[in-house]
């Protein structure tokens, strides 16, 4: 008898909870029977985390706290619209009615949303994208769910934020991962001019861009706002159509521009003047990429001539970026712009001019066998990270120093969506116990700054 008594006192401090928006931690939870179809139906523990709260009465409806959302059932409602989630997100960040500003659903996250039933049980997006460097996250609020991506989650991996826990707060025995805790950016630098600026660098192709390194900041030259991508630096230009502009990063990194010449003619592609009838050859699938993404307006007018790289790799720079064509790729991904952001944000953070998001770019090197006789050639392994995060379509150089000084150099392809390369070299002349010292860089291209490196050697020997 006395437990039974001690469950229903229980059940009335929870539910005299409620009205103190929250109820009291209970051990062994589970979701309750009314809401289990709903739950599975939206994914479950995996997509709504775990329950932390038991289910409980409010207003004629049953309602229960997971992790992510607040699971609601209305007997009174029509059969359609009995089960829904609760708008935690307009509470998150003070809206108490529908959003007076339309937002676009960002395309990195729009295949979970259309999964998870779209406006029906997401909501209105609240936001546009948000980027987040303290939480090294990107971020957006819908009115039942919130949704985000840490830098070091694949493109296609999408995560929600715990609107659960954060309304439930103390009263749930539950502890969020930092990095799932709601939380809106505040604006202390812009003066609210990133709205505008927001919608627009939202419309951007995620592919073209790359994912975002950086907040929104001034920057301290010309006092315009601007955020850093992997591969592009918008910022804000009243003047332009879409109020956005891209920075012209290849002339802002030191790289050389070709002579231009004159017309070609028989090539698979199109000839760009760029001015007294000289300019550059583009080639036909440059130019549908170029057109599908601002067009040359935008991109810029091409400033080098199309050349090979290495053996699956070509490049041709623009104004503004520059992109690389690899051979072995499947043929939706051959077009890549190059990582020309981080350089940039490289150089910006040296001269102190923007924030600082990640932590420093590290090389690991490896070789397939540290002995190796002179028949046999060796494979050299790279790993480039940043804070960590492997990094994308890096470009390295190899040096190899021989025994008598002489030097060998090659370049690595770029690094794949693991942050790896390798490279094959050799076989090599000499004698047992000699040793073959080899160095890789990333290329950098920044005249004034010191290459990233990584040392390591390997040695001859099993020669007769």
């Amino acid at each position: 008898m006395k437990r039974i008594i001690a469950y229903t006192f229980t059940l009335m401090l929870f539910w005299g909870l409620v009205g103190c928006d929250a109820p009291a931690p209970q051990p062994s939870l589970t979701v309750d029977p009314v809401f289990r179809e709903f739950y599975a139906r939206l994914g479950g523990e995996e997509i709504l985390g775990p329950p932390i709260s038991p289910v409980y009465e409010e207003k004629g409806r049953t309602q229960q706290f997971t992790s992510k959302a607040l699971l609601v059932y209305d007997p009174a409602a029509s059969r359609s619209m009995q089960f829904y989630l609760m708008h935690l997100g307009r509470e998150i960040i003070s809206l108490p009615d529908v959003p007076s500003e339309t937002f676009e659903v960002y395309s990195g996250f729009l295949e979970m949303y259309r999964q998870l039933g779209g406006a029906r049980y997401v909501g209105r997006p609240l936001t546009s994208v948000q980027v987040e460097p303290e939480y090294r996250r990107i971020t957006q609020y819908f009115e039942n769910l919130g949704f985000y991506q840490l830098e070091s989650d694949p493109p296609d991996v999408v995560h929600l934020l715990d609107y659960g826990a954060w309304k439930c707060a103390d009263f749930c025995s539950y502890q969020s991962p930092k990095e799932s805790v709601p939380r809106l950016p505040e604006d202390s630098t812009t003066g609210g001019r990133d709205s505008n600026f927001n919608a627009a660098i939202e419309r951007l192709n995620p592919d073209l861009s790359g994912a975002p390194l950086t907040s929104i900041y001034p920057n301290p030259t010309d006092g315009k706002l601007e955020i850093i991508f992997e591969n592009i630096v918008p910022y804000e230009d009243p003047a332009s159509a879409n109020g956005v502009s891209l920075r012209p990063l290849p002339a802002l990194l030191g790289i050389p521009p070709d002579p231009p010449h004159q017309g070609s003619t028989g090539t698979d592609g199109i000839f760009i003047t760029t001015g007294n009838n000289l300019g550059y050859d583009v080639p036909e699938y440059f130019d549908d990429y170029i057109k599908l993404n601002g067009g040359y307006d935008f991109i810029g007018k091409p400033i080098s001539n199309y050349k090979q790289i290495t053996n699956n790799l070509y490049r041709q720079c623009f104004e503004n970026l520059c992109l690389d064509y690899h051979t072995d790729e499947p043929e939706a991904f051959r077009i890549q712009p190059m990582a020309l952001g981080r350089r940039y944000r490289q150089q910006q953070r040296e001269a102190g001019n923007a924030p600082d998001s990640l932590e420093g770019l590290t090389i690991e090197v490896w070789e397939s066998n540290h002995l190796i006789n002179s028949t046999q050639t060796q494979t050299i392994y790279a790993l480039v990270r940043d804070s960590g995060i492997p990094l994308y379509n890096i470009d390295l150089s190899l040096t190899v120093t021989l025994p008598d000084g002489s030097q060998q150099t090659a370049l690595f392809p770029p690094t794949n969506s693991s942050g790896q390369t390798s490279l094959t070299i050799g076989p090599f002349a000499g004698q047992n116990s000699d040793v073959f010292t080899y160095e890789v860089c990333v290329e950098n291209i920044m005249d004034d700054a010191a290459p990233d490196c990584a040392l390591a050697d390997f040695l001859i020997w099993g020669n007769p």
